[in-house]
């Protein structure tokens, strides 16, 4: 009785020092009688204590034997954020984040789990942080003004790869807009007295990676007439050489065996070809995609799109800006499953209510997994993409479990919820959890990643997920890495 007694007051204790510091306990602080060695720590170690600055926070703990999981928490809003759950490998437990830009104190704290399944809260500490070095106050610009590096590659391209006749056109700049700092975008009217015609270009990392151009009243007006589609992507090619210094004559090669009528792939050592027709707006058109490939997933691609008459559409090209980190596969598809299904019994999700759902039951027949490429911070890496439906809907319309694993160590970069036709909390979220930007895509203890616009409605093997489906997940296939934090 007494034994039970003190664990009542320790919880009672907690729970009323967290009421004082204005924070919300989630977690009920349990100790089972046969945890009387749960690990705790001297300390929390930060890098650095400069406001708005990336920051790597450590401790140790004094008993790893008895650790099966811990996560890192911060508070300086009054409200607490935590990282996802994380299986204790190695002492020092770490975690990569950035400090508040606004706040003067965080306080951060430590949740781990013991081999029995109950969690701890330990010890808090506070960080003071300092303002970093002032900067310049930039000189005022005059809107819809840019680097000029960015103009003029956008305008470089108008004049010496795209397949106009620039002398019937007076060229205007009209906009320019930022995302995030790292795409530059800008729009220009071509006009002239037969028509007019919208260009938007695409600028990153100073090269030009994307444009489309739109014609507003009749066709556009050729830099000569081509004898056909061939003809006419091949010249294209040819000039977007001569502009970017990209050997593309491999590329054009392949062109040579190919029915431009049929949707085909083709594939030559490890390039690839994929030719696309449709109809859209009325019109047909045909899109070309060579791809880099290894191991049947694609890396960098060139792509461009015209019309049947070999009138030019779209163009994108990113060989320039990322960088190839890592192609080896030394994970199969049946191991990552494997690796996904062993270690589902740590993922859990919470409901607005704070109750938590886990135990999934998973239709293994079903399970599919692709071979799939990270673009984070430009750089790209392969990855298992694992999709485990479910036997029964769960909480929050839950039919399925997403798994992301690293295909060359088969690490675990992070576990999310696929829901159907109604709201998905995500694992360890609330409707009410912000999603910020993570500067990292490295595989690391303390990072849980979201991917958004996995689903490439062409190529992709995983026709379950169509549909009404709402995809949330923890991995872009092509685009948005983002580090998920849970409010508490």
């Amino acid at each position: 009785m007494n034994k039970k007694k003190a664990l009542s007051t320790i919880i009672l204790a907690s729970f009323l020092v967290s009421l004082l510091a204005g924070m919300q306990v989630v977690e009920a602080q349990s100790l089972s009688a046969n945890d009387s060695q749960i690990s705790t720590i001297t300390n929390i170690e930060a890098s650095n204590t400069i406001a708005g600055q990336p920051v790597t926070l450590s401790a140790t703990l004094s008993d790893p034997l008895q650790t099966q999981q811990y996560y890192f928490a911060w508070n300086n809003t009054g409200s607490w954020i935590s990282q996802e759950p994380t299986i204790f490998t190695v002492n020092p437990i770490t975690f990569n984040g950035t400090w508040s830009r606004s706040a003067t104190t965080v306080v951060v704290r430590i949740h781990v789990q013991d081999n029995f399944g109950n969690w701890r809260m330990l010890p808090q500490q506070s960080f003071t942080l300092t303002s970093p070095d002032p900067t310049p106050t930039p000189t005022p610009t005059p809107a819809n003004t840019l680097t000029p590096t960015a103009q003029e590659q956008a305008l470089s391209f108008i004049e010496n790869a795209l397949p106009l006749d620039l002398s019937k056109y007076n060229i205007t700049f009209t906009s320019y807009s930022t995302l995030d700092g790292t795409q530059e975008n800008l729009k220009y009217i071509l006009s002239s007295e037969d028509n007019t015609v919208n260009v938007i270009c695409k600028v990153e990392k100073n090269v030009l990676t994307y444009c489309h151009i739109y014609p507003m009243n009749g066709p556009v007006i050729s830099d000569r007439q081509y004898a056909n589609l061939l003809d006419a992507v091949k010249s294209f090619l040819e000039k977007y050489q001569t502009y970017s210094k990209i050997d593309s004559t491999n590329l054009t090669a392949l062109l040579d065996n190919v029915d431009l009528t049929q949707n085909t792939t083709t594939i030559v050592g490890d390039t690839k070809l994929t030719v696309t027709n449709n109809i859209f707006g009325g019109e047909e058109k045909t899109h070309f995609k060579w791809a880099y490939t290894v191991n049947g997933a694609d890396y960098t691609l060139l792509q461009v799109g015209f019309l049947k008459d070999g009138s030019f559409e779209s163009f994108s090209d990113n060989r320039a800006v990322y960088t190839i980190v890592d192609t080896s596969v030394n994970i199969s598809r049946e191991q990552a499953i494997e690796i996904a299904l062993g270690n589902l019994s740590s993922y859990s999700y919470e409901m607005p209510d704070h109750s938590f759902v886990r135990d999934f039951n998973v239709t293994t027949a079903k399970i599919m997994a692709e071979l799939a490429i990270s673009r984070a911070n430009y750089e790209l890496r392969p990855y298992w993409d694992i999709r485990m439906p479910l036997n029964q809907t769960y909480p929050g319309s839950v039919q399925g479990i997403t798994v992301f694993i690293w295909a060359n160590t088969g690490d675990i970069i992070s576990y999310g919820n696929i829901a159907f036709g109604g709201i998905n909390y995500n694992d360890n979220s609330d409707p009410a959890s912000t999603i910020t930007p993570t500067p990292s895509f490295a595989p690391s203890p303390s990072q849980s990643i979201i991917f958004v616009d996995v689903v490439d409605y062409g190529t992709s093997p995983l026709p379950y997920l169509l549909g009404i489906a709402v995809i949330v997940i923890a991995a872009t296939i092509g685009v948005l890495v983002y580090f998920k934090k849970r409010v508490k």
